[in-house]
């Protein structure tokens, strides 16, 4: 018992040595202070009690309390509200602008009330870290002062009050939205196509179709991320025009934005975006496909079931499959998938091998695409320079293959 007491004691006296050394830093290094927060806030609750000490002391700068503010946002625990709510009285304006994106960390009903005068304030960074706290706390009575917001002299914090509509999901709202499509500046259009993929609703899919075609490049990558956060085929549809757009900034943009869908969705656009004409974009293509092969397998196997994709993509889903399971368990897979083929066939496409009586789709399945290919009526060519090999199919069939 007196060991664990004497270790408690010596964890403390630590804390308290490290939570003044970075007070020491903020001091003298203030160039250092956001090093400083992101240590107070990966230490958790454990540094919450320095922080408020602080924070309440008549006697700490205002300077080390903007910082503690963020700190409190980034912790999360709400027990600090109360301390965000009584500084902002006489705070100096970076203090209040932190204090706001703080509350808006920690959503909760007590503090519409508080937030509110912010929307006032002279100082722009305040009134646009509370128009979108105000946007956090997901309550609807924030409509009324968002709709005023919309009004603010400067089209950063316009923008923040957009973006806050898509926080509130407000979808009677939408409507209202639509007009800003249409603003001169890129950041507000930027901003609204943010929100509507906050929304995610179908309701806002009318709006980011026409969004598609702004002359933005910027604009567009928003847009081509709001609609793969918004659910439904239509949705879906409307993604897949990224792999067309002429810059290739936003058609990278959306091989990120792939990640958020589910496997068989993801892997079809991403095997087209592999073939991309810019090499950036290609190498983003296989970045994505790299970190989410292992657990796609879902999506490889969604491929090979589809009869309008084409065989060049089932060949990549199938070696891709093979690699994750490995042939025994990919044949075993394949046997649920499509139980009317031979496990011996089966076997001989995940294998690379082909032989006497193939279907010409399964031998590209084995084999992948040929070098050249020559057609006569039924009869068909396929040329494999690195096997040295032709073959023939017959109304589809192999029946015989010759050398080079």
């Amino acid at each position: 018992m007196i060991a664990l007491l004497l270790c408690l004691t010596c964890q403390l006296d630590t804390m308290e040595v490290k939570y003044a050394n970075h007070l020491e830093i903020l001091r003298s290094m203030p160039e250092q202070a956001d090093i400083v927060v992101r240590e107070w806030i990966a230490s958790g609750r454990s540094i919450l009690p320095y922080l408020i000490r602080s924070f309440v002391d008549p006697g700490t700068e205002m300077f080390v309390k903007e910082k503690i503010a963020l700190a409190f946002g980034g912790i999360g625990d709400k027990s600090a509200l109360t301390y965000l709510y009584s500084a902002l009285p006489g705070a100096s304006s970076q203090l209040k602008a932190n204090a706001a994106r703080a509350i808006g960390e920690m959503p909760d009903p007590t503090s519409f009330d508080y937030l509110l005068p912010l929307l006032k304030d002279p100082n722009d960074a305040v009134r646009g870290d509370a128009i979108s706290a105000l946007g956090r706390l997901g309550d609807l009575r924030a409509t009324t002062y968002l709709v005023e917001a919309l009004k603010d002299s400067v089209f950063m914090n316009r923008g923040r009050a957009i973006i806050a509509f898509g926080d509130l999901r407000a979808v009677d709202m939408l409507p209202y939205l639509t007009v800003y499509r249409l603003d001169p500046l890129p950041q507000v259009r930027m901003a609204l196509a943010a929100a509507l993929g906050k929304y995610r609703d179908p309701a806002a899919l009318p709006v980011l179709e026409l969004m598609i075609t702004d002359d933005d490049p910027i604009v567009r990558r928003e847009v081509y991320s709001a609609l793969s956060l918004t659910p439904g085929e239509q949705g879906i549809t409307r993604f897949r025009s990224v792999l067309s757009d002429p810059d290739p900034q936003v058609r990278d943009a959306g091989v990120a934005a792939l990640a958020n869908y589910p496997p068989e969705i993801c892997m079809p656009i991403l095997f087209e975006f592999l073939s991309d004409g810019n090499p950036a974009v290609r190498s983003s293509a296989q970045a994505m496909f790299e970190s989410r092969r292992p657990a796609a397998s879902a999506g490889f196997e969604y491929i090979l079931t589809q009869t309008s994709y084409p065989l060049d993509m089932k060949y990549w889903a199938l070696r891709a499959l093979v690699q994750n399971y490995g042939s025994n368990t990919a044949v075993d897979r394949l046997m649920q998938i499509f139980p009317n083929k031979f496990q011996g066939r089966l076997t001989k496409i995940v294998d690379g091998q082909y032989e006497i009586g193939m279907e010409r789709d399964d031998l590209y399945l084995a084999l992948g695409k040929p070098n050249r290919t020559r057609s006569n009526g039924t009869t068909e060519e396929w040329d494999y320079d690195y096997l040295g090999l032709i073959f023939r199919f017959q109304d589809g069939i192999l029946t015989e293959t010759e050398g080079l």
